[in-house]
């Protein structure tokens, strides 16, 4: 009986396994898709403030509100300047009319001299006097036009159109030199900074138009510029896309580049499932061989190259349609006899055993 038990369990163990197989198909390279992120930012975005102390006496515009170049935003309390000006004016009307009566009073006096009747030095006086006049005039202008530019500095005005992002102050408050009171931000104008790896940008070229993908939808943008600086952290440099079509996004938003990249390795695909690690931190496939009659595995250490998906580019030793165990690893050893079977034959298999 035990020597009946000994030979059914030789017969068990010498009983091939069937594993499934794949044939190797060498390639010469692969291709790489990746995927690089980004955010929108306004092209400018500026804090705007009065270049002059004042109190602010109307705020036109909020949070959110959309502007165009030149529209007010908020004025200051402008009576001291009025003030300024109205006594200007009235000192420019007073000059005016002194300016007048010394240029009638030269020319008279000239016309009298010509006649023999004065002398060249009061004809000299009255010029000087007209002169004094004349400078009179002009430095009451120039005063005027000092006040009616602060005057338009009263005003506070967007310097391009835009969106305004925040309102840091309200009626009332004495704004001074520099302080900002909105954030303005422009919308008609947007780009995108993403962080690409310095062998993606060899694939890149400046003024070129690529798509971009949003949460919604596909974006064209133009590349203006690569920073040649690469962030260590990340081992990247920063591409910047001018978009094409800004409207439909907003500063803050998510986009990514995808970038097709071939890769000059030779070497084949491989599911997954095929490949186990070895010694050493390497990896493994199994292939089988013929041997009297049958098949064996054989193991064979490769070099993971890319992974995609459920498959991974590997490079070996192993030559065009050799055959690789793609499943079941687990049960398999080196030199282990085995049968190959189709791939379509699996779940049969799985079956019956």
């Amino acid at each position: 009986l035990r020597t009946d038990v000994e030979q059914i369990s030789s017969n068990v163990v010498k009983k091939p396994l069937p594993v499934v197989t794949q044939a190797v198909v060498i390639e010469q390279g692969y291709t790489v898709y990746e995927a690089f992120t980004g955010v929108t930012t306004a092209s400018r975005s500026s804090s705007l403030g009065f270049p002059m102390t004042g109190r602010i006496t109307e705020i036109r515009v909020d949070v959110g509100d959309y502007v165009d170049t030149g529209d007010v935003l908020a004025s200051l309390d402008n009576r001291d300047i009025l003030a300024e000006l109205a006594e200007i004016r009235a000192q420019q009307r007073e000059a005016v009319a002194e300016l007048t009566l010394s240029t009638n009073s030269a020319a008279r006096q000239l016309k009298l001299y010509n006649a023999g009747h004065v002398s060249k030095q009061v004809v000299d006086e009255h010029e000087a006097k007209e002169e004094v006049a004349l400078a009179k005039v002009n430095s009451l202008n120039a005063q005027q036009d000092r006040l009616e530019v602060q005057m338009d500095l009263l005003f506070l005005s967007a310097p391009y159109s835009g969106i305004v992002t925040h309102r840091l102050m309200d009626e009332g408050t004495i704004a001074t030199p520099g302080a900002a009171v909105f954030q303005l931000t422009e919308v008609d104008s947007l780009e995108a900074t993403i962080g690409i790896s310095v062998e993606a940008t060899k694939g890149l070229y400046l003024g070129n138009t690529y798509t971009l993908l949003s949460a919604d939808d596909t974006i064209r943008a133009k590349l203006v510029a690569i920073n040649g600086v690469i962030d260590v952290s990340r081992q990247a440099v920063e591409a910047v896309f001018e978009i094409e079509s800004p409207q439909i996004l907003r500063p803050g938003s998510i986009l990514r580049l995808r970038i097709k990249r071939e890769i000059d390795e030779a070497g084949f695909w491989a599911p997954i499932s095929a490949i186990t690690s070895s010694n050493r931190g390497l990896w493994q496939v199994y292939a089988i061989v013929p041997l009297e009659g049958g098949w064996r595995t054989e193991r064979h250490i490769v070099e993971v190259l890319h992974t995609d998906g459920n498959r991974a580019f590997v490079r070996g030793t192993l030559r065009n349609n050799a055959q690789i165990v793609i499943d079941g690893l687990h049960r398999i050893a080196p030199h282990q006899s085995v049968t190959p079977i189709k791939v379509a034959e699996k779940s049969a298999l799985i079956e019956l055993e």
